[in-house]
């Protein structure tokens, strides 16, 4: 009877404690209201990841219909380098551990808007530069030539997304405490 009670208490102790990752996945906009307008995205108080990667999305619907001279160049913090898009994809990317995995652009046409949707996926030593210090800081500059449509509600959004680090709850660690607390005592009792 001892070692079933014992052994009961073992497992379900070991059950409490597992850990669950969380997912995190959080947006911004700001409104494009000037030409060339140039913007600046703070995430803070990220939680770590759990070391697998994650994704960057940047989506914007605006003037960026001229691939030549209509671009936003992205900059991420940390890691230094810079990328640029435009309506045709990725012109440059210096940013390693940054790949682009789908590009759903829906092109403009005279007088029409343009939609640029990128997805890239992060590296998970990417990712853990970028939450080095709990937050992640992006620059996107539009060149002068994206001009602000005030007929149009044209804005720039950029995401991020990632599974934090698993991390056992508090209340199971001290259920898990409170079980073996009576065991002990028990155990003393019965001797």
């Amino acid at each position: 009877m001892k070692t079933t009670n014992f052994c009961i208490a073992l497992i379900l102790g070991i059950w409490s404690l597992s850990a669950h990752a969380i997912p995190v996945s959080l947006s911004q906009s700001q409104n494009i209201s000037a030409d060339g307008q140039n913007f600046s995205f703070l995430f803070n108080s990220l939680p770590e990841s759990d070391g697998t990667g994650g994704f960057f999305r940047f989506y914007a619907r605006g003037d960026y219909t001229d691939p030549k001279f209509e671009t936003a160049l992205i900059t991420l913090d940390g890691p230094g380098g810079s990328l640029k898009v435009n309506e045709n994809g990725i012109v440059s990317n210096s940013i390693t551990g940054l790949s682009l995995s789908s590009n759903n652009t829906t092109p403009g046409g005279a007088g029409v808007d343009q939609t640029l949707d990128f997805i890239f996926a992060l590296s998970g030593s990417l990712l853990d530069t970028l939450l080095a210090d709990s937050a992640i800081m992006v620059g996107v500059d539009n060149s002068g030539d994206v001009d602000a449509q005030s007929s149009y509600r044209d804005f720039v959004r950029v995401g991020i997304g990632y599974q934090t680090a698993s991390v056992p709850e508090p209340s199971a660690v001290y259920l898990l405490a409170l079980g073996l607390l009576g065991l002990f005592i028990r155990r003393k009792r019965n001797q």
